[in-house]
């Protein structure tokens, strides 16, 4: 196992909403803006232990200049609720909203733990909290 060494004050949400999109959204609107300008978005699977069970779980991972933001209740590649949920987070984040729908609705979704999509957010985008 290896460790990342994070900056002394680095701020690191992680919203364990279980992939309720409510959840996720609640927690983006209180702590997005903690994590600095965004930079990049990347959606993924991992394993995770539960309860003496291991499962395979879903999260779209925020990184800033001053830290990450995970969520749970985002998903991707279908017209359900998560991706309407992503599709949000990145208009909050300043992406066009073309580009956000392609993201939230088009991307595709693999079966295997691992990384599924990046997205690096352009300079000229301007997160909502910042107009």
């Amino acid at each position: 196992m290896t460790t990342t060494r994070r900056r002394r004050y680095e701020y690191r949400y992680r919203d364990n909403s279980c992939g309720v999109t409510r959840v996720s959204l609640e927690g983006m609107r209180k702590h997005l803006r903690k994590i600095g300008q965004p930079q990049v978005v990347r959606a993924y699977r991992f394993r995770s232990a539960r309860e003496y069970t291991e499962v395979t779980r879903e999260a779209v991972l925020v990184k800033g200049t001053r830290g990450t933001a995970r969520f749970e209740g985002f998903c991707w590649g279908y017209g359900g609720e998560g991706p309407r949920g992503l599709r949000n987070l990145l208009l909050m984040l300043g992406v066009p909203i073309g580009v956000a729908e392609r993201v939230a609705f088009e991307k595709q979704r693999k079966d295997e733990c691992g990384t599924d999509w990046e997205y690096e957010v352009p300079r000229e985008c301007i997160p909502v909290w910042q107009l």
